[in-house]
């Protein structure tokens, strides 16, 4: 799993060099046009699903922790389940709120946690969606 990572991270970095490159001049058929890299990026999508991911869901098991990601057009969720010292703990986070439940009851969190646990479950799913998810804004 690790090296899926690692070659899905090579390959976000690769596309950006071929973005940054391709903006050098910008001229009217290029505004029309897309771009080497915006086809490349619309070519690996279409390859790896396509339009499927819009109305996905999956389960992955990563780091002994399982990720759940259900996509409905524009909304989703994700979640991330896992047992830590004899207790059940769920993340979860969709288009509006994150909360994290232990053994079934909402746990009120620090803005510090909340922003690091809804950022960790945020990008391990960006990861395993790509490229997919380089189309976000």
């Amino acid at each position: 799993m690790r090296s899926f990572f690692i070659i899905t991270s090579l390959f976000f970095l690769l596309l950006t060099a071929c973005h940054i490159s391709a903006k050098k001049s910008v001229t009217t058929a290029d505004l029309i046009q897309p771009s080497k890299a915006e086809q490349v990026l619309s070519n690996a999508i279409q390859a790896h699903g396509g339009e499927g991911y819009e109305t996905a869901e999956f389960q992955f098991i990563f780091r002994e922790k399982t990720y759940t990601f259900k996509n409905e057009d524009k909304t989703f969720q994700y979640i991330r389940s896992f047992e830590e010292n004899g207790q059940e703990i769920q993340d979860i986070l969709d288009n509006t709120t994150f909360k994290r439940m232990i053994n079934g009851q909402e746990t009120a969190l620090s803005a510090k946690d909340l922003a690091k646990y809804r950022e960790s479950v945020n990008s391990v799913i960006y990861f395993a969606t790509l490229p997919h998810k380089l189309q976000d804004p």
